[in-house]
């Protein structure tokens, strides 16, 4: 649908005493799904960051979001599922060559944060054995014109000593660090 549609405030009709309130949601018309309605109560959310949410049909450039990545959550939950889906792997009669893991450089490194940079490789593959890549995007490129992935670099690593790293990881605190702590709660030190 082109151009801005009319602002109602009570557009969206509260179902229970416990529903968000949706203020400038645009005008529903009468058959308009409920897939149609999820979007524009997300649409007529205002919040800053969803940068879309200032484009005009006279928009240009797209503004920043400013917002960033939540590297823990991509912690807790990306690298448990690479170890669960590992471990099924590993015990498969049919995988012979392991786990293989496609991801950003960047996404990479913020592992290497928690299972260190220094977890030693393999050389061989096997139905035990994480082999990861990394990649980069090649260098930027002209308007209309797609950039390519390079691959930086291939890794093979234990899945049991990359599951036990992420469990006891290099940034841990020591047994004697938790009891000072405790101390200086305590008012003991």
């Amino acid at each position: 649908m082109a151009g801005s549609w009319p602002i109602r405030p009570s557009a969206v009709p509260e179902t229970n005493s416990r529903a968000p309130q949706y203020q400038n949601a645009p005008e529903m018309t009468p058959g308009q799904g409920a897939a149609r309605t999820a979007v524009n109560r997300r649409a007529a959310f205002p919040i800053r960051r969803y940068a879309y949410k200032n484009l005009t049909p006279t928009t240009r450039t797209i503004p920043a979001s400013e917002h960033g990545m939540n590297w823990a959550n991509v912690h807790k939950r990306l690298i448990p599922q690479i170890i669960r889906k590992g471990v099924v792997y590993s015990s498969s009669e049919m995988v012979k060559a392991g786990l293989y893991f496609v991801l950003p450089e960047v996404v990479y490194r913020k592992f290497e944060e928690i299972i260190g940079a220094d977890i030693p490789t393999i050389e061989d593959t096997g139905p035990n054995v994480l082999t990861i890549h990394t990649y980069d995007l090649s260098a930027a490129t002209g308007h209309g014109q797609q950039r390519t992935l390079v691959l930086n670099r291939q890794l093979r690593v234990s899945l049991d000593e990359f599951a036990q790293r992420f469990i006891s990881g290099p940034n841990l605190p020591t047994g004697e660090e938790l009891d000072d702590a405790v101390k200086r709660v305590l008012g003991c030190r």
